[in-house]
Formats: structure tokens, sequence, C-alpha cells
């Protein structure tokens, strides 16, 4: 299983960002976090986690090209917060090659 935490807060300029080491190593810890308790729970799913600055929903493409089941999470952001898909899960519903769950938090 790959899990991958993907953010940007860039213009989509390529110019450095100060304090991008700090930054890499929140999202590091923000995914260790989510991921915590799952190995003792499933010992025999080997997990690799990615942590990538770029946008989310071209880096769940990208790693969806080697995945046999694509699976997102939607946070109801934005200005229709009760909508079922958000962005990124709806633009990858129109993307992806493989089968795809979004599941929606209670």
């Amino acid at each position: 299983m790959v899990a991958l935490h993907a953010w940007s807060d860039t213009s989509g300029l390529d110019i450095p960002v100060r304090g991008w080491n700090a930054a890499r190593e929140s999202a590091e810890a923000v995914l260790a976090e989510s991921l915590a308790g799952w190995a003792d729970r499933y010992p025999d799913v080997v997990v690799r986690g990615i942590v990538t600055a770029d946008r989310p929903a071209l880096s769940l493409l990208n790693e969806s090209a080697n995945a046999q089941l694509v699976v997102v999470g939607t946070h109801g952001r934005g200005g229709f917060a009760s909508a079922v898909l958000g962005s990124t899960s709806n633009s990858l519903l129109h993307s992806v090659e493989v089968p795809m769950i979004v599941v929606r938090a209670r």
C-alpha cells in the first residue's frame, strides 16, 4: 500500500520556498501520525509513505499509474461543504484509469 501526502502552497512558479525542510518534516509527521497504529493492526500490510510538495491531484494521478485501486478522502472544503466530491477527488475521478473510492469523514 502507498500512503501519499501531497500539498502545494505555491502559485505554480518555480521559486524556492523558505523553510522548505521544516515544511517537509511537518508533512512527514502528519503522515506518520495518520498511519500510527495501523501497522500493529495489519502487520502483513507493507506501507510505503510518500511526501511530496506538489498538487495533490497530479501527485495521486502519477502514483495511480502503478496502482490497482486509488482511495482518497474528501474534506468538504470550499463553498459547498456538503458536496460529495472535493476538487482533488473530482479531478481524479475523470483522470485515473483504475477503480477509485472516495471516503468522506463522518
